[in-house]
């Protein structure tokens, strides 16, 4: 009677009695490559641009883009390009561009990253992506991604 009393427990912490099918939680996740950047450092409006435009940000990955306009008001920095997912641990040709609205060239970069093996849920539950992350820093370019220190 006891082992009936935790099975709730068990269950809502994602963990089945022994001898019991595996529970997944149902975190979703896409194959992609991302690029943050700190919204101050790429905006037009916080880097002499005149006007209330944003700067325009690009993220290619392979021939697949997405674009969209960035400013310093934005809570965050961040674009992603979805990729397939079967894709595998391929190495992909990524290029970053962030323009001010009078054409002028903030930021243009291209590298290559590998794709690493992303299981959100865990290595025995859905869904396995392939996913890279970048950092676009003025001056420095693309980096690999680390968290930006919290401010105080």
């Amino acid at each position: 009677m006891r082992r009936l009393a935790l099975l709730p427990i068990l269950l809502a912490a994602g963990c089945a009695a022994p001898g019991e099918g595996r529970i997944c939680t149902l975190v979703g996740a896409e194959s992609g490559v991302r690029v943050d950047w700190e919204p101050a450092d790429l905006a037009a409006d916080a880097a002499g641009g005149r006007g209330g435009s944003g700067t325009t940000v690009r993220l290619c990955v392979r021939d697949d883009c997405t674009e969209r306009e960035a400013t310093a008001r934005d809570p965050f920095g961040m674009l992603s390009v979805h990729l397939d997912d079967d894709i595998g641990p391929a190495t992909v040709p990524v290029r970053f561009t962030a323009t001010a609205p009078d054409g002028h060239t903030l930021l243009d970069d291209r590298t290559e990253v590998t794709l690493r093996r992303s299981t959100p849920n865990g290595g025995e539950c859905p869904p396995l992506v392939w996913q890279a992350a970048l950092r676009a820093v003025p001056g420095e370019g693309l980096v690999p991604y680390r968290p930006l220190p919290r401010r105080t």
